[in-house]
């Protein structure tokens, strides 16, 4: 459905052509609207594949009608579940955390149990493996079959962190090279991460300067950079997440407008359901999140952008090898919980072992520290 009406200024062969049913503006040979993925008319389609400056790639499928959006409109409660590595769950267990797998997630309707999406990561061995989660990385989604299985590219998350394009990640968020943040590109993206060309860009979010004080935040921004909303921790003591805590309570961020500061949507990371979603929540860091839009006026494209956040969370605060009990230098160590100030983690943990007469003769015997 559109609308076509004469523009003033334009001959009267020149015509503006809208979607019927949000109302947006098509843009001149697409056949699907850019805000809903509204088919217009036919004739049209994405962009295909295709190679830029720098040896980027971008465009494979673009977010469109029988993409992204276009599976976005109807849906306002999405599930993810990351996959989980029996690999990574026994290194990070042990403490060495050596093989640090690649991450994938399925996105599933909330309401239905419909694949949707399916999310996987590509990042380079090395970083990965000395300095995750706060590596440098490319997050690929695609449409899926009735069976989770991947099919087409339809948006790429670049973000950009160490060891050499943000090497202060993790760090107090003071500066540029501190503040965590994400690019969503339409289609399939590849590149050098952080300087990749912005032209397919339709959304992003970053890390605001002094990290939120004692609360973890996100601020997401539209294709033309304005600020949309903001992601907090919600809930009580918003200083604290992670560790222990993940097994008994929900971990919850709100997204407010920020045009108004009304809610518009809730993001969940849950605590486990059932003894198998427990172990798996103890010994890996493969967790389960819930993105539900409360506001009916939210687009398909700010769900996408939404989307890509919670990725983007999930990186941030939950991919600690084994967050809660681990196994450091054949000692054990329980994490109760982690503290937040200024975009840093601090772990509150116990650390078991030591041995008697240590350092001079103190209090002796085996105990725990902080």
């Amino acid at each position: 459905p559109v609308g076509i009406v004469p523009v003033p200024g334009r001959n009267k062969n020149q015509t503006m052509v809208f979607c019927g049913t949000c109302g947006a503006p098509l843009q001149d040979g697409a056949g699907f609207c850019m805000q809903c993925g509204t088919p217009a008319g036919g004739g049209g389609v994405p962009p295909q594949q295709q190679m830029g400056p720098g040896g980027w790639q971008g465009g494979g499928g673009g977010a469109g009608a029988g993409g992204l959006f276009g599976m976005l409109a109807g849906v306002n409660k999405l599930t993810i579940q990351q996959q989980m590595s029996l690999m990574e769950a026994a290194t990070g267990t042990m403490g060495c955390g050596c093989c640090e797998a690649l991450n994938t997630y399925k996105v599933f309707d909330g309401n239905t149990g419909q694949p949707l999406v399916f999310i996987e990561e590509k990042a380079d061995l090395i970083p990965r493996a000395c300095c995750a989660p706060n590596h440098s990385l490319l997050v690929h989604f695609y449409t899926t079959d009735s069976r989770g299985n991947k099919q087409q590219p339809i948006m790429t998350m670049e973000r950009p962190g160490c060891p050499f394009d943000k090497p202060c990640v993790g760090l107090a968020a003071c500066g540029e090279c501190c503040l965590q943040e994400m690019t969503l590109h339409e289609g399939f993206v590849e590149g050098d991460i952080g300087s990749i060309p912005k032209q397919a860009v339709m959304g992003s979010a970053k890390v605001p300067e002094m990290g939120g004080f004692l609360t973890p935040s996100l601020e997401v921004f539209d294709r033309q950079g304005q600020h949309l909303a903001m992601v907090e921790k919600s809930g009580q003591c918003t200083c604290l997440f992670g560790g222990l805590t993940e097994m008994c309570c929900d971990q919850p961020f709100s997204v407010t407008r920020k045009s108004d500061g009304q809610s518009i949507a809730n993001i969940i990371k849950e605590k486990p359901r059932g003894m198998q979603n427990m172990l798996q929540e103890l010994l890996s860091d493969a967790d389960t999140f819930t993105l539900e839009i409360i506001d009916p006026s939210v687009t398909p494209e700010q769900k996408a952008s939404l989307l890509g956040s919670l990725v983007m969370l999930d990186y941030m605060f939950f991919e600690r090898d084994s967050d809660g009990i681990k196994c450091e230098g054949g000692d054990p160590s329980i994490n109760f919980c982690n503290f937040y100030f200024m975009g840093c983690i601090i772990p509150c943990k116990c650390e078991g072992g030591g041995e008697s007469g240590e350092g001079g003769g103190g209090g002796g015997g085996d105990g725990g520290g902080f």
